[in-house]
């Protein structure tokens, strides 16, 4: 029987792990949808990572946004 219950309650311990785990994933989804939503609004703002001006930077989102709009 006791060991019925610690093979029950590392089952248990397993599935709170997976359970944060699948959670993580869904919160980046949730981010990444968000942002999207943003992209399309013309709301969101990229960062600039690079030596290329705000005008290149605008450019290529635009690109992005048509390409996704086409798929």
């Amino acid at each position: 029987m006791l060991t019925f219950c610690t093979d029950a309650f590392g089952r248990v311990m397993y599935s709170y792990k997976d359970l944060s785990e699948l959670a993580g994933y869904t919160a980046r989804v949730s981010l990444l949808l968000e942002t999207m939503t943003d992209v399309r609004k013309g709301k969101f703002e990229k960062a600039l990572v690079s030596s290329a001006n705000s005008q290149e930077n605008a450019k290529s989102m635009r690109f992005l946004l048509f390409m996704e709009l086409k798929a």
